[in-house]
């Protein structure tokens, strides 16, 4: 129960911070493209990285903490740093076959069910 307590606040965090970083960089950039969106993306990848390599070489965070910095705090500031984590650790266990598929899949497939899920909700 206790790590279902910490992934939630580490997501509503996450989220809240998302947002405002988003918010501000999207305003002051007076841009139609998304910057705020792909700066967020762009900074969960590199903490996910970074964290999961402390943690992994000096035993830096016990699986809760772990838990509510990467599932919860990164998963609600952007899951595309999942996404991105997720991929490499693929690519370096060997797994090359299945992590193209991964990154595939997720890119193509994920573009795909925007259009289906607009398509289908033009139709209602």
């Amino acid at each position: 129960m206790t790590q279902f307590i910490l992934i939630g606040l580490g997501g509503a965090l996450g989220a809240m911070a998302r947002y405002g970083l988003q918010y501000v960089i999207q305003q002051r950039s007076g841009l139609l493209f998304p910057l705020g969106t792909l700066i967020v993306n762009l900074i969960g990848c590199f903490f996910i990285g970074f964290i999961m390599e402390i943690a992994e070489i000096r035993s830096a965070f016990n699986p809760q903490i772990r838990l509510f910095i990467t599932v919860g705090l990164l998963g609600g500031f952007t899951t595309f740093s999942a996404f991105g984590y997720e991929s490499i650790l693929m690519m370096r266990t060997m797994e090359f076959y299945f992590s193209i598929f991964y990154i595939a899949g997720s890119i193509v497939g994920g573009l795909a069910l925007v259009l289906l899920g607009q398509t289908l909700a033009r139709l209602l």
